[in-house]
């Protein structure tokens, strides 16, 4: 059985290098659209959604429920994974990466249009937690399979670089969403900005949602996918998160560890800094949303480079490398 698996799975000379770029293309455009609108949220959490949606308490604690609405994402991100990674190995990464971007362009389209605590009461946060958890879950599920996607679809020796799509994505969401708010900041006052212009991004999602839904459109499941559907029915079906957890439990938990402490530092430098360089420190918001530009197109060429450095040297040197910078970061970004 093992020997027909081996000789059956596809080689480096069997995927198609055109594949391959439609699979990174597709994977990147979609990471562009829902690391947007997840970016979006914590964007607008920190300047907006606390006198929007928690007037009735004090400012400190409206910024607190603010934040928590945010975090309540990254709740579901995990349980979005395993369900969208376990259609996504019985029915097709294609299927799940399109519903997807569907499920975040809706749900950001709609807080777009969600009136605030004034209009609705209560009712009014309620929603707005309920499509952050819908946004959790779609980024969740596309995050995992955009990578996945991209990996099996690239050559052998560059399956770092071409799966470094999924996280430029992020660096041009940063970059759009950044970019997007600090133009309409700068164009309105702000009471403007706080009754209408803090929406327009939001529903500026559905033109970023067509646009990766046509790209990926082209895109065709991976070699190593189709070639699993010969021999998946012979196998032991099990949930893939358990099957992985049973078989890899140290590695399972290692990736995990590793995932977080980069998203830590992700969410201090987008989210929290914003909110306490403009309430505690007394900046003005379009300076830090400014910095969040830089930071977007920084990360947009530094992170081709250093997925080419770890398919060169090595995933652990490279990741070592980076955490190594990110906590020595850590001191003078407190200090300031």
């Amino acid at each position: 059985m093992d020997s027909t698996l081996i000789s059956t799975r596809p080689d480096e000379g069997t995927l198609s290098l055109s594949r391959a770029r439609r699979a990174a293309l597709g994977s990147f455009a979609g990471a562009v659209v829902d690391w947007y609108d997840f970016l979006l949220y914590g964007i607008t959490a920190a300047l907006v959604f606390n006198r929007e949606f928690f007037p009735q308490v004090s400012p400190a604690m409206g910024t607190l429920a603010a934040f928590a609405t945010f975090g309540v994402g990254f709740l579901f991100r995990p349980l979005g994974g395993v369900i969208f990674g376990h259609f996504g190995d019985r029915l097709g990464r294609k299927r799940m990466l399109m519903l997807t971007v569907w499920m975040m362009g809706i749900a950001t389209a709609l807080i777009g249009i969600l009136p605030s605590f004034s209009t609705i009461g209560w009712w009014a946060p309620i929603l707005l937690v309920t499509l952050r958890v819908i946004q959790g879950f779609a980024v969740g599920g596309e995050w995992g399979g955009a990578a996945l996607l991209s990996v099996e679809s690239a050559p052998k020796n560059k399956k770092a670089f071409y799966s470094s799509g999924v996280q430029v994505g992020y660096g041009v969401g940063l970059l759009l969403s950044t970019g997007l708010v600090s133009l309409i900041s700068m164009m309105t006052t702000d009471e403007q900005f706080l009754s209408w212009g803090w929406r327009i991004p939001f529903l500026f999602s559905i033109v970023l949602v067509l646009g990766a839904l046509w790209v990926r459109n082209g895109m065709e499941e991976s070699a190593e996918f189709e070639q699993q559907q010969h021999y998946q029915a012979a196998a032991k079906k099990r949930i893939p998160v358990i099957e992985a957890l049973l078989r890899h439990p140290g590695a399972f938990l290692k990736i995990i560890a590793l995932r977080l402490c980069e998203l830590l530092t992700m969410y201090i430098v987008t989210a929290f800094a914003l909110n306490y360089s403009t309430q505690n420190m007394g900046l003005p918001r379009e300076l830090f949303l400014n910095i969040g530009l830089l930071v977007g197109g920084l990360s947009c060429l530094t992170i081709p480079c250093f997925a080419w450095l770890a398919d060169r040297f090595g995933r652990r040197r490279v990741y070592i490398t980076g955490a190594l910078i990110g906590t020595l970061s850590a001191f003078p970004f407190f200090m300031a």
